[in-house]
C-alpha cells in the first residue's frame, strides 16, 4: 500500500471514507496481490489527478516489468497512455467492434521511456499514427450516421 501513496492511517477505512483516488489505488494493489497471470485494467487512471496518474502508471509498470510471465490487458483512451505501458497497441474501431489498427513494439527491453516521449521521432510517428486512426474511424463513422440520417428522411 505504501508503493501506492497510501499510509497506515487508511488501512482501516471504510471504502465510502476514501477518495476516489484513494479507492483506486487500493484496487490496483488489490489486483497485483492476486498475482494471476492475465491482469485486465480498465480506465484504471481516468478519474486520477495528473500527477497521480503519472505514479500510478509509473507503479504499474514497474510492478509489470518485475513479475514473471504476467500480461496486463490495459484498456484506455488515452494514446500517451497506451504508449507508454504497452508493448503491443491494438486500436478498437466505433460499432461494430474491430480491431483497426495494431502495433508490436519489437522488444520488452525499448519501452518507451515519459522523459522522451516527446524526441524520439518513433515515437511521435506512432502517436500521430494513432491519432490519425482514430480520427478517421470517427469521421467514417459520422459520415455513416449523416447518410443514414439522410435516408431516413427521404423515405418519409
Amino acid at each position: 500500500m505504501k508503493q501506492v501513496g497510501l499510509e497506515e492511517s487508511v488501512y482501516d477505512k471504510y471504502p465510502n471514507e476514501l477518495s476516489g483516488g484513494m479507492r483506486q489505488r487500493c484496487a490496483i494493489c488489490r489486483a497485483f496481490a492476486l498475482d494471476s497471470p492475465v491482469l485486465l485494467m480498465d480506465e484504471p487512471f481516468g478519474a486520477l489527478d495528473a500527477v497521480t496518474r503519472f505514479r500510478l502508471q509509473d507503479l504499474v509498470r514497474d510492478m509489470w516489468l518485475h513479475s514473471k510471465d504476467k500480461t496486463v490487458v490495459f484498456v484506455t483512451h488515452d494514446v500517451e497512455e497506451a504508449m507508454y505501458l504497452s508493448t503491443k497497441i491494438y486500436v478498437m474501431g466505433m460499432k461494430p467492434s474491430r480491431v483497426i489498427y495494431s502495433y508490436d513494439f519489437s522488444d520488452k527491453e525499448r519501452l518507451l521511456e515519459r522523459k522522451s516521449m516527446f524526441s524520439d521521432q518513433e515515437y511521435i510517428q506512432l502517436r500521430d499514427n494513432l491519432i490519425n486512426v482514430l480520427n478517421n474511424d470517427i469521421e467514417a463513422r459520422t459520415r455513416r450516421n449523416e447518410t443514414k440520417s439522410t435516408n431516413d428522411v427521404v423515405g418519409m
